[in-house]
């Protein structure tokens, strides 16, 4: 049987929220289970939805239709990047991948460096990017987060080109200056390194590649 709330909370960026029925119980609601409105939803507007379980046993609003959208006041706003496409704020963490995996290949091509170092860019980079997938999802699912150090940790070991690759096509942690400034220095820290290596300023240790 349909019911009719509040939306009480709502996190536009990352869409979904929180419904709160006329008896007081809440309801997960994600931006998929919204029927097409001439409006964005903001909190306080009212709905009527489906009340269902998810697989989790989770409360949550299914076939949710808005009320009372006055449709001067609130159409929609114009089409940004992020929308869709590739916004032109995250273009540079494509290039900065992008660079840092031409470093790598670089420097195994100057034979200046192992095979392995740019496998290992390759497959720890896929690694980043399905660790960030993951909290995305959790994150619009309202489950238990992926925590920011681990994401940090993953690209440092080496798959800090598929995080840049991650942020920019999830559009993830890229409103996070704290997180965004870590990840640039990683960034920086393994292209310099890569770099130097190409140009025979430096030379990886005998433990990493006994040439």
């Amino acid at each position: 049987m349909r019911r009719s709330g509040e939306l009480v909370q709502w996190n536009d960026g990352r869409g979904f929220g929180f419904v709160r029925d006329n008896d007081g119980k809440r309801y997960f609601v994600h931006i998929s289970s919204i029927r097409r409105a001439r409006a964005r939803p903001q909190q306080g507007d009212r709905l009527t939805f489906d009340p269902a379980s998810d697989e989790a046993g989770r409360s949550v609003a299914q076939s949710v239709v808005l009320l009372d959208v006055a449709p001067a006041a609130r159409t929609a706003p114009p089409r940004s990047a992020d929308a869709g496409g590739i916004p032109v704020g995250l273009l540079p963490r494509l290039f900065g991948a992008a660079l840092i995996i031409l470093a790598a290949l670089a420097a195994t091509q100057l034979r200046l460096a192992p095979t392995w170092v740019l496998i290992a860019y390759l497959v720890l980079g896929i690694v980043s990017i399905g660790l960030y997938w993951a909290d995305k999802r959790a994150a619009e699912g309202g489950r238990w987060r992926i925590a920011e150090n681990s994401l940090h940790l993953a690209d440092l070991i080496g798959g800090i080109a598929g995080g840049l690759v991650a942020q920019a096509l999830l559009r993830h942690k890229v409103r996070k200056p704290a997180f965004w400034v870590y990840s640039w220095l990683i960034a920086t820290m393994h292209f310099t390194g890569l770099v130097l290596v190409s140009l025979g300023f430096w030379r990886l240790p005998p433990v990493l590649w006994p040439n």
